[in-house]
């Protein structure tokens, strides 16, 4: 069985080509260590904007879709794109000692 990889939902893009981005980290956190952000199929840099960001606010604002589309409303479920399994909340670890 195919595993799929977590991604939170805050932490999901797209580039203007139309390549689906995630970090690991919230996008803030990226760029505030590293902001020469790279689109991994077409090589354009990043901006936050990219990722759902206005400048000038630090809440996001447009959020990607199960359509793979930007949208204005923040999912609500979680949901599949790709080898990606979309993640609304927070991500639940178990922790063992």
């Amino acid at each position: 069985m195919k595993r799929n990889n977590l991604v939170l939902a805050t932490n999901l893009g797209m580039c203007e080509c139309g390549n689906i981005i995630a970090t690991s980290k919230s996008p803030i956190d990226t760029f505030m260590h590293n902001p020469k952000q790279k689109c991994t199929y077409c090589e354009k840099e990043l901006t936050l904007a990219n990722f759902g960001y206005e400048a000038g606010n630090p809440h996001k604002v447009k959020w990607i879709g199960p359509d793979k589309k930007w949208t204005d409303t923040r999912p609500s479920k979680n949901f599949t794109l790709g080898r990606w399994q979309i993640i609304v909340g927070a991500i639940k670890t178990s922790r063992t000692n």
